[in-house]
């Protein structure tokens, strides 16, 4: 499903190794609408789509059954995440066209972005929803199980084991599956861009002024526009996912610190503490992930900048190079480039102690209002 377009986006070794007959033959194997797929798995990607929409309404009919005055203002956070996360992959799904040709010119970067502990994160991911939700069945006591039913009884032990420990997977899928792969390849594509820059930045820094000619500073260049290309283009398609993503993520860390506020903790049985530690540890590395990632890419931005500017005034100074200022004129005149979400969220390091802080004050306003 969607590992495999997380695949495509991790395998980058050299054009000689994945041609592009061979990329685009590993985009058509995507089934979830992300990425531009070939006719036969057309039909099961609008499969894919509906499912996902009967899994958020069997999510609100489940839990919208059982809501009390008490409970609400917790709740209705859990549920609207859902839907904000339903959001995010529908805005993706649409950019499809986009997100595929983003993918294949990221593949002329040539460079490795982490690709071990990106993929062991994808395997850790899918190993530890499977293991939460066979516990999560086995440790639920009698009342809520009720909510998987609509409020009826099962009596058939065994097949009441399987409906819960499916529907549990099921729920898993939107939340964290879908929230956690939408930001994963996010994070691919800025981190291959920040490996490119980060080696630009060490190819300029090794190079001597004196060796730093016209054709050295065109090559580095180029490079940068292709990687400044390539960032708007990760900013023209992700700018609306990643935005309901992180507010999707929000909501849940919210929902999360509410039910904590309002019960205590040692009154509570295991399972509740399982489920409020695996949506919370998910919805908090996400944001963190997302914000972290994409704060380093401008840092990283800003300081080639500064690299190439301090390179080029030591060779004007030491080889009286006045010609080729011209150069570095446009780099001057360009603004710090931030990646944002809906021109919303700017992703600066400062933006995750705002994340926090404000969800923090939010929450607790919320909990106590009456």
């Amino acid at each position: 499903m969607v590992i495999s377009a997380l695949k495509t986006s991790l395998a980058l070794d050299s054009q000689k190794r994945y041609k592009d007959t061979e990329f685009k033959a590993i985009l058509d194997e995507d089934a979830t609408g992300f990425v531009e797929v070939s006719d036969k798995y057309t039909r099961v990607s609008r499969i894919f789509s509906i499912f996902l929409l009967l899994i958020c309404a069997d999510i609100f009919l489940a839990h919208g059954m059982f809501l009390n005055q008490g409970v609400i203002k917790i709740t209705l956070p859990y549920l609207t995440s859902h839907v904000f996360i339903i959001a995010a992959w529908g805005t993706l799904r649409r950019k499809k066209r986009q997100l595929t040709t983003l993918l294949v010119e990221a593949q002329n970067l040539q460079v490795y972005a982490h690709d071990k502990i990106l993929n062991f994160i994808v395997i850790m991911i899918s190993i530890t929803v499977s293991i939460f939700s066979i516990l999560l069945t086995l440790l639920l006591n009698e009342s809520n199980e009720k909510r998987f039913f609509y409020g009826f009884e099962v009596e058939n032990y065994w097949a009441k084991i399987v409906i819960m420990m499916l529907k549990n997977g099921l729920y898993c899928v939107i939340y964290p599956c879908i929230a956690h792969a939408i930001t994963l390849l996010y994070c691919v594509l800025c981190l291959r861009c920040l490996s490119k820059i980060n080696f630009l930045c060490e190819k300029i820094t090794q190079c001597s002024p004196a060796n730093f000619g016209i054709s050295k500073q065109l090559s580095i260049l180029k490079n940068r526009i292709q990687i400044r290309d390539i960032l708007f283009e990760v900013e023209a398609v992700f700018a609306v996912p990643v935005f309901c993503a992180i507010v999707g993520n929000i909501l849940m860390c919210a929902s999360v610190i509410g039910w904590y506020l309002v019960k205590e903790w040692n009154d509570t049985n295991i399972a509740w503490k399982m489920n409020i530690a695996f949506y919370a540890i998910n919805a908090f590395s996400n944001v963190m992930a997302t914000a972290w990632v994409a704060s380093e890419l401008a840092i990283s931005m800003k300081k080639f900048k500064e690299t190439l500017i301090q390179k080029t005034e030591k060779r004007l100074l030491y080889c009286d190079a006045k010609g080729e200022q011209y150069l570095k004129t446009d780099l001057l005149a360009e603004p710090d480039f931030v990646l944002t979400g809906c021109n919303i969220i700017y992703f600066n390091r400062s933006t995750i102690l705002a994340l926090v802080g404000t969800l923090l004050t939010y929450t607790i306003l919320l909990v106590n209002t009456s």
